[in-house]
């Protein structure tokens, strides 16, 4: 039933394209031509299938050579990188293009984007004068923020329309970054090339603070809950308690180098390492929750955490799904790489082929797949009920299951989200 059910997919889609009105109607001897036929990126017959939907689709308009080259999903918004270093973002709910704006020259190296939500900076930054009479500084509006930082400097926007904040020559590095960044709202907190981590001063436009490292930073920073999280390639995991300043408050050994993002969340801190294992640590005493999970390759990848289950590619090995609270291994998976979902006691995983696998979360057992090889770019998350994808062409893509319903022009009228 479920081949049958496909197929009659497959053959409406393929009569509905055929019945259309072709681009083209004749050659160069007025000879009619066929109707151009639209294969789609991913076949429906196998979405029905998967019980998943395309739940909105945004043509992404771009000048020519430009292309998308990275996607990242952080509540609301869907982000797209270009490769010349435009930053684009969609309304993640119902996928309209809400603005764009150049982040950096083209070929320097940006980093991936973080939110801050309700904070209140001044219209610029104060300078030495603000510094020494705090009366004369404007105050903007509270707004919520999305930073993102190249090499040499860290732009703050607001992410409703994408106003900037503070532009390339407010807040500018003198030292070359090599990680995204993270933020309380005043501070920008950076890792570096040179093994070190600053606190950036978002008011006055100044590094405040500089702490040391035994190795280059590699790891994306955390700011979770007035604490700083950075894992270095000395192979320590440190803690800084942040308030007006910064306090040292722990710091665990790990076996090798950290080179892959962390997790930290709900209490909880999952850090992959060189070392072949996955070390889990409290959040704000340090303890160990659960023995480092052993594995037989490298973790270069970073990890994937959904409220059950944490999923964690080991380099040269396989995916492995780990019970987030015992730390014991549920399954593996040799050709799996990625997770693209994980909803309703499912997971989305991909392969090493582009090929989707809807898998059970608690046995691994296959339920359905799906090809996804036509589509360039697919999105990394445990997060968010949906699947995010762009085509070769810019095309962008949401998929949902069937039981999440379909859009109503209400909904994209309102540009309705949910975080």
């Amino acid at each position: 039933m479920r081949s049958l059910a496909k197929w009659i997919v497959v053959v409406s889609c393929l009569a509905m394209a055929a019945c259309a009105e072709p681009l083209s109607t004749s050659d160069s001897g007025g000879a009619k031509l066929p109707p151009l036929v639209v294969i789609p990126d991913v076949d429906p017959g196998e979405l029905l299938q998967a019980e998943l939907q395309s739940y909105w689709d945004w043509p992404l308009v771009l000048p020519a050579g430009e292309r998308i080259v990275r996607l990242y999903r952080l509540d609301e918004k869907l982000y797209c990188l270009t490769n010349m270093n435009t930053l684009v973002a969609i309304n993640a709910q119902v996928g309209k293009e809400e603005w764009r704006r150049s982040i950096a020259p083209i070929g320097q190296a940006v980093f991936a984007p973080t939110h801050v939500n309700d904070i209140v900076l001044p219209e610029e930054v104060v300078g030495i004068e603000g510094i020494v009479d705090p009366s004369t500084i404007r105050a903007s509006a509270p707004f919520d923020a999305v930073m993102i930082n190249s090499l040499s400097y860290v732009m703050v926007l607001d992410r409703k329309d994408g106003a900037v904040i503070r532009n390339p020559k407010d807040v500018r590095f003198d030292f070359a970054a090599n990680t995204s960044g993270a933020s309380d709202g005043v501070m920008f907190f950076v890792g570096s090339v040179n093994g070190r981590y600053y606190g950036m001063d978002l008011v006055a436009g100044v590094m405040a603070w500089q702490e040391g490292t035994g190795a280059i930073i590699s790891s994306g920073l955390k700011y979770v809950n007035e604490h700083l999280y950075v894992a270095g390639e000395d192979g320590v995991f440190y803690t800084d308690k942040i308030t007006t300043g910064r306090e040292f408050d722990w710091s665990q050994q790990l076996g090798g180098p950290v080179t892959a993002d962390f997790y930290v969340g709900d209490n909880q801190c999952f850090v992959p390492c060189e070392d072949k294992r996955l070390y889990a640590y409290g959040a704000l005493n340090g303890q160990q929750i659960w023995p480092p999970f052993v594995t037989s390759g490298k973790l270069r990848t970073p990890v994937q955490v959904a409220p059950q289950t944490i999923f964690q590619y080991a380099q040269g090995d396989r995916l492995y799904a780990i019970d987030r609270l015992t730390g014991e291994k549920r399954w593996d998976m040799p050709d799996g790489r990625t997770v693209l979902a994980a909803m309703e006691g499912k997971a989305y995983v991909l392969d090493k082929e582009k090929m989707m696998h809807v898998v059970d979360e608690m046995t691994g057992e296959e339920i359905a797949t799906v090809d996804m090889s036509r589509l360039d770019l697919l999105l990394a998350n445990t997060t968010a009920p949906a699947i995010f994808a762009a085509g070769k062409d810019g095309k962008l893509y949401c998929f949902r299951l069937l039981s999440a319903g379909r859009l109503t022009p209400e909904m994209l009228e309102a540009g309705e989200v949910s975080r």
